[in-house]
């Protein structure tokens, strides 16, 4: 297995996690939404994180916000 692809694999496990937690919060009652909108956010930018590490472009493990 390539360096590369082991990255990109880690990315991708770590959102599918993020998922199965949303899924299984869904099934309690009552459930919070904005927790398993926040696990939903952050899959799919785990999910970008792989795609960007797969065409070989940086990733920022820091924002800087300008305000």
């Amino acid at each position: 297995m390539s360096e590369t692809y082991s990255y990109i694999s880690q990315w991708l496990n770590l959102a599918e996690g993020d998922l199965a937690s949303a899924n299984h919060l869904l099934t309690l009652h009552p459930y919070k939404l904005e927790v398993i909108c926040y696990l939903c956010e952050q899959a799919a930018e785990k999910m970008f994180k792989g795609f960007l590490a797969s065409i070989e472009k940086e990733i920022s493990k820091t924002y800087e916000v300008n305000l």
